[in-house]
């Protein structure tokens, strides 16, 4: 596998202010979610990351 290749597997990890920052859903509606447990995240410490890829693929099903 190349390099390039291997950082795709590397999930893009991002604050619920960076996500909203791209526009595709409000810092409001990321944070419901969150708390809903329907975008997916992962909790460190008392920060939220919000996993980018597999949120763009969630909203790419639906």
């Amino acid at each position: 596998m190349t390099e390039i290749e291997n950082t795709r597997s590397i999930p893009r990890m991002m604050t619920p202010n960076e996500v909203a920052r791209t526009g595709i859903l409000t810092e409001y509606a990321i944070r419901k979610g969150i708390r809903e447990g329907s975008i997916p995240f992962v909790k460190i410490g008392s920060h939220f990351r919000v996993n980018y890829d597999k949120l763009l693929k969630m909203l790419e099903d639906c």
